[in-house]
């Protein structure tokens, strides 16, 4: 087990070595490997397990009955897929987890944690508090989603996703997790328009990119 990833993780910040390895048995560790395109989790299976992203990235996404997606977020290394923490007994799981490439996975029984059986767990209350922590810093991206999918035009949605992800980097040039279809899905738009305002954006000179490598241009900027 790589510990030195868990601790850098939200969940175990600030744990020792033995802390880690005693939360590990209170959530019923264990590894598993996913190729690209495999699904971690399906949207309607029962709630109560969720997972610690080892290596790769994973998907989190909503799909319809006719298969459209849209997705919620990319989860790299030592990142949790919130959006699968453990609910009620009687729910489901209201989305689904997709392997973004081939990755390894630390599955974790959070319904475990929240239940009577692991009261004897001396970190019980510390994993808690951590995972309250992730939700309301995930809670903060979800509302970015939000205002950027909620924009009117494909430009205007791109343009409030390329500004927060300079912003978050300090810099007008910066790299972004999504592949073109992923992030037409993330905005809520058609690939094909996407790529056609991002070409426009490029010809009007307000961006610059090579695959997932973005530059916003300003004053000054060539």
């Amino acid at each position: 087990m790589e510990l030195s990833l868990l601790k850098k993780s939200g969940l175990f910040r600030g744990f020792a070595d033995r802390e880690i390895v005693h939360a590990l048995g209170c959530l019923g560790a264990r590894e598993r490997g996913y190729s690209k395109g495999e699904y971690l989790l399906l949207s309607g299976s029962p709630t109560g397990e969720t997972g610690l992203v080892l290596s790769g990235s994973a998907l989190v996404l909503r799909e319809d009955y006719w298969g459209n997606r849209s997705i919620l977020s990319m989860v790299g290394p030592g990142e949790l897929l919130v959006e699968a923490f453990g609910g009620q007994a009687d729910e489901s799981l209201a989305v689904s987890v997709q392997a973004a490439e081939d990755s390894r996975v630390l599955l974790l029984s959070t319904g475990q944690l929240l239940g009577s059986k692991t009261d004897r767990c001396q970190l019980k209350a510390r994993l808690t508090r951590a995972m309250l922590d992730i939700l309301l810093a995930e809670n903060r991206k979800l509302l970015f989603k939000i205002e950027d999918s909620t924009q009117r035009t494909t430009r205007e949605k791109l343009l409030s996703y390329l500004s927060r992800q300079a912003m978050a980097a300090g810099s007008g040039h910066f790299t972004i997790p999504y592949d073109r279809q992923a992030l037409a899905d993330y905005l809520g738009v058609d690939r094909s328009a996407l790529s056609r305002e991002m070409a426009r954006m490029a010809q009007e000179g307000l961006i610059a990119y090579e695959r997932n490598d973005f530059r916003l241009m300003g004053a000054g900027d060539a």
